[in-house]
């Protein structure tokens, strides 16, 4: 069964403190969609009993259900995160549950929701939907097993990913992303930008949509600076 975000300490201890905190800076929810395990460790007889624990700063743990004997489970559960500071990582951790002793760890994975969370700063009102608005691309410093996209679907903001899991043998874990805006919590600016993490692209601009120019850089990553030209007709990262 899944989990809600921890309720602050009735006593007003460090837990409740930091809960307090992150509700006074409260930016929206994060739903993320757990969707499926791919090629998971065997940890028991051939098999294994796989849930996932999902974690954010010290304060949120969140958790799927457990589903026996599959090593490619499907949880299509949503775990939903409160989001007050967007640089903090996401820890995916994957368990195999034992009835008699400590749950095994089957590998783990972090994630960065600063490219998700920018995106949602642009204004795309008026844009097909389909449009892809950022490109995250594997390296070295994050889990992506393949490139991932932020695209703009339906009227939402969603990001899919694949996350090859570390300190295991093997798997990867397949999620979706999609913010909740909450009342009076609203961050958007009137441009659209394709950011393209790690790699040089050449990308035309929407119709009657301003176009920024990116330079990007593969150091961890990220893009290093962008400026906006209201005037051009097309976007030319160098």
């Amino acid at each position: 069964m899944s989990s809600s975000p921890k309720t602050p300490d009735s006593k007003g201890g460090a837990a409740g403190s930091a809960t307090k905190s992150l509700m006074e800076n409260l930016l929206g929810l994060l739903r993320i969609k757990i969707k499926k395990g791919v090629n998971l460790a065997v940890r028991d007889v051939r098999t294994s009993d796989p849930y996932c624990v999902v974690k954010m700063g010290k304060t949120q743990k969140l958790k799927t259900r457990v589903i026996k004997k599959d090593i490619n489970p499907e949880w299509n559960e949503d775990l939903t995160l409160s989001v007050s500071d967007p640089s903090l990582p996401v820890k995916l951790t994957v368990y195999d549950h034992d009835t008699f002793s400590m749950d095994d760890k089957m590998g783990d994975a972090e994630f960065d929701i600063k490219p998700f969370v920018e995106a949602l700063k642009i204004n795309l009102d008026g844009l097909p939907s389909g449009t892809v608005i950022t490109r995250v691309l594997p390296c070295r410093t994050n889990c992506l097993a393949e490139e991932s996209r932020v695209v703009w679907q339906d009227g939402k903001v969603v990001q899919d990913m694949i996350l090859r899991l570390r300190n295991v043998e093997c798997g990867e874990v397949e999620l979706q992303l999609q913010w909740i805006e909450l009342p009076g919590t609203s961050f958007t600016c009137n441009c659209y930008q394709e950011l393209i993490y790690g790699r040089r692209k050449n990308r035309s601009s929407p119709p009657s949509a301003s176009t920024v120019h990116l330079r990007v850089s593969s150091h961890q990553g990220l893009a290093l600076s962008a400026a906006i030209d209201e005037s051009s007709s097309s976007m030319a990262e160098t």
